[in-house]
């Protein structure tokens, strides 16, 4: 029986689930470090500089059997990942700023 290939697959070959909006955030809190979303929250995306809905987020199906995990990515189809978001826009240089 041949082995199967743990390499992970290329970004046009991810096949993304089709999830109910709460189990999709419920997932993303479970595997990013901040783990705080909620649905219709919005998430700012630091590598397109737009911003999406929580649940909106891209969960790509395979990885969680092919290799136990989950994969996200960002939905303004620009590759993104959890690294790469945050709940404010804290690089754009246009908010006031907090007190210590």
């Amino acid at each position: 029986m041949p082995k199967k290939n743990r390499i992970h697959p290329s970004f046009n070959q991810m096949t993304f689930a089709a999830l109910p909006a709460d189990e999709r955030v419920r997932l993303l809190n479970r595997h990013t470090l901040s783990g705080d979303y909620a649905v219709g929250e919005d998430i700012y995306c630091l590598h397109c500089d737009r911003s999406f809905k929580a649940e909106t987020v891209k969960v790509d199906e395979r990885m969680s059997w092919e290799f136990g995990d989950y994969y996200f990515e960002c939905p303004n189809d620009c590759n993104g990942s959890p690294l790469d978001w945050s709940s404010r826009p804290w690089w754009r240089g246009d908010e006031p700023e907090a007190d210590l």
